[in-house]
Parts: structure tokens; C-alpha cells; sequence
């Protein structure tokens, strides 16, 4: 072992280089010969004149024509069993023979809003930050800003002054949930 290290050291890096990238082209090109090298015996005989495809027009008014020979199909949902797609089907035609039913008015969605604290800005501007129950974010508003549909009046170190789109007042305090309606 300690010839060859010592053979090593004295060699020429670049020499020891082009020695092992021959070896690898070597051993490359004898596995794509052997890869690709004809069996022994074998004869290739040419196979019978393949019969020849009927002319098949080209172009987009072909396209235009085969397209609209097709028959649409409606997606279906390919989980469901055969039973299941023929009660739907029944369900369908029976739901478009009966009158619908007058919809109800949805109820008018609570938010709860928080008021976190004041922030002043170095021109003077002054922010109220607000968490949203409704997004779970909290942002930054200034007065006279909407806010889900209700304005920021006056805004406070501990309190912001909300103004109800019915003309109420409603008063935020610091780290009190307040519900918005």
C-alpha cells in the first residue's frame, strides 16, 4: 500500500487525469457496443408493405367538422355506483317539477374586533390597530376609514370612537372584544 501512495505523490495529476478518463471512454464504448451489437444468426427479413391509411384532411375547417360531430358528454362523478347516478338523475327531474321554496334571508354576520393600541407616526398621523375576528389579521386603520362598514371617528390611547352605519356610536376599549353587527 505504501508503493502505490508513494507512486501517487510522485505522479503527475494531470497524466493520472487522461489515464482514467481513457479507461472510462473505454469501458463506455464497450457497453454501448454490447448494447447495440447484432445477435449472431439473426437475419432481418422486411415485413409485409404496411396497408395504407385513408386520406385524412388536414386543416381547421377538418378540425371544426370532427369537433362537432362529437357527442357532448356531461361530467359525471365517477366515485359514485350506477344506482347512486340513476337516483340523482331521478332527484333532478323530480326537484325541476316542484316549485321552489321562497329563500330565506341569511342572518347578518357577528364579528368580534378588538382594539390592540395607538400608533403615531413621525408626521403626525395617527393609527389604531385592530384585530378582525372575521379574518384573524389585525391592521392599522385612521380615522374617518371604513371598517367593515362602520367609520372610524376618533381614535385615543385607550378608546377608538366607531360610528355605526345606523348613525350609533360604538366605543372601543384596549383589549376588549367588542361584536359588530
Amino acid at each position: 500500500m505504501n508503493d502505490v501512495k508513494q507512486w501517487l505523490m510522485k505522479a503527475d495529476a494531470r497524466k493520472i487525469f487522461f489515464c482514467l478518463l481513457g479507461i472510462l471512454l473505454l469501458v463506455t464504448a464497450w457497453w454501448v457496443w454490447k448494447a447495440f451489437a447484432p445477435i449472431e444468426g439473426e437475419v432481418l427479413v422486411p415485413q409485409a408493405a404496411a396497408k395504407e391509411k385513408p386520406f385524412s384532411r388536414l386543416g381547421v375547417v377538418a378540425f371544426l367538422d370532427r369537433e362537432s360531430s362529437r357527442e357532448v358528454k356531461l361530467p359525471e362523478n365517477l366515485f359514485r355506483s350506477g344506482e347512486e347516478r340513476r337516483q340523482r338523475r331521478r332527484d333532478v327531474s323530480e326537484t325541476t317539477q316542484q316549485p321552489k321554496e321562497p329563500v330565506q334571508q341569511p342572518k347578518p354576520e357577528v364579528v368580534s374586533i378588538t382594539y390592540r393600541g395607538m400608533f403615531q407616526r413621525t408626521d403626525g398621523k395617527v393609527l389604531a390597530l385592530i384585530e378582525d375576528s372575521k379574518t384573524k389579521r389585525s391592521a392599522f386603520y385612521t380615522s374617518d376609514q371604513q371598517l367593515l362598514g362602520h367609520k372610524i371617528s376618533e381614535i385615543s390611547e385607550q378608546t377608538v370612537a366607531i360610528v355605526r352605519p345606523d348613525g350609533g356610536k360604538l366605543v372601543l376599549k384596549v383589549g376588549k372584544p367588542q361584536k359588530l353587527e
